[in-house]
């Protein structure tokens, strides 16, 4: 689920939080409308899953904390996303939060180990599009 909240209430990364909020449709999957976010302290990441590129592709990790390792094919700065090769293919990651992405444009060709939540590629009319 995604949520969204007012500026002034935005968790941080590694953020626990208590949410107070409604759920509303959204694009493809269901989404809280929250009206309050009660910090409750930093939490520890769970375990991340480590799937396979099939995995990936197929939906079945959709919204799940993952960790890929792989060889970066190419760095797009434009994009603020970095592209690792992983068994089986091409991957996007997406640097949401970074104000030094000059860090990250060094990568090319670098071996990474990437941890995230996984969004499969999908277009308008909902369907997958092959892309991660």
């Amino acid at each position: 689920m995604r949520f969204y909240l007012p500026e002034s209430q935005q968790p941080s990364v590694g953020s626990y939080c208590k949410l107070t909020g409604v759920t509303a449709p959204g694009g493809f999957a269901a989404l809280v409308v929250a009206s309050q976010a009660i910090k409750l302290g930093a939490r520890q990441f769970p375990t991340p899953l480590h799937p396979d590129y099939a995995q990936l592709l197929d939906g079945s990790m959709d919204c799940q904390w993952v960790e890929l390792q792989g060889m970066v094919s190419r760095v797009a700065p434009e994009e603020r996303a970095v592209h690792p090769t992983v068994k089986g293919g091409e991957v996007s990651a997406l640097i949401v939060v970074n104000s030094k992405f000059k860090l990250i444009e060094g990568l090319s060709n670098a071996f990474v180990r990437v941890r995230d939540c996984v969004i499969p590629g999908r277009n308008q009319s909902r369907q997958s599009t092959g892309e991660v």
